[in-house]
């Protein structure tokens, strides 16, 4: 489980991309479209001394998104408080992702050829990895390059017939697997609003300040979840990621 509580407003985008088989590597964009039997999973790395290192670590990171691929329970919880007075105003944000965190387990499924399969942009390292899984139906996508070179997908999400779709991105953070894990919980975030979200709004008095309190709550659980595409901003390095999923029970 994934539990985090923030103090500050987070920004959950919702934006979204598609799919044939295998993996398009175009430097810092990664299409990642399920095959017959197999889908491929990207897991990412930092510079590290040893390339066993490098290469353990991505196995790791991959295989999060192995057990996400079966089930996860997500729960977000946002509320944002707005007084009369200048510094009258709270952010609060805390979400739970539950999955299977039996990583090893994952690990052992998770097969490759560095030959074949290594990925670098930047300082960052990738590898595909194969998974023996499949999706519940054909993934109808295609994707192609705004002008100043990033997905269309950061603009609007595709729409996929059969599945919810989510646009996730996180900004730079110290390691290199927070990035991209916080990119794929943004796309959790994004596909848990399509399934259950409640908003309400509330005026009362607070300390003796009349104050308006928003909160946007989101939950659901979602199987077959999939990364399709996943985007490195080469200028900000921040990452973006386009997944899909089913609504599960």
């Amino acid at each position: 489980m994934v539990k985090k509580t923030l103090s500050v407003l987070a920004a959950l985008l919702t934006l979204g991309c598609a799919s044939t088989g295998g993996t398009t590597d175009s430097g810092d964009f990664w299409l990642t479209m399920p095959g017959a039997g197999t889908i491929t999973i990207v897991g990412v790395s930092g510079p590290q001394l040893r390339s066993s290192t490098v290469i353990n670590n991505a196995r790791e990171h991959a295989a999060r998104n192995a057990s996400m691929f079966h089930r996860i329970d997500a729960h977000f919880y946002n509320r944002h408080a707005i007084g009369t007075g200048i510094f009258d105003f709270e952010n609060f944000f805390e979400y739970t992702i539950t999955y299977d965190e039996n990583l090893e387990a994952f690990m052992e499924r998770l097969d490759h050829d560095l030959d074949r399969d290594l990925l670098r942009v930047g300082n960052i390292t990738g590898i595909r990895f194969s998974y023996p899984a499949s999706l519940p139906g054909p993934v109808s996508f295609s994707t192609a390059k705004n002008p100043d070179g990033s997905p269309v997908w950061t603009n609007a999400p595709p729409v996929i017939s059969g599945y919810l779709v989510g646009v996730g991105h996180s900004g730079r953070q110290l390691r290199v697997g927070d990035t991209f894990n916080g990119s794929v919980n943004s796309a959790i975030a994004a596909m848990t609003a399509q399934i259950e979200q409640n908003i309400t709004s509330i005026t009362r008095e607070v300390n003796g300040v009349m104050t308006t309190i928003h909160v946007i709550e989101s939950k659901g659980v979602l199987t077959n979840f999939f990364v399709l595409e996943t985007w490195f901003d080469p200028v900000s390095q921040s990452v973006w990621t386009l997944a899909i999923a089913r609504q599960g029970n």
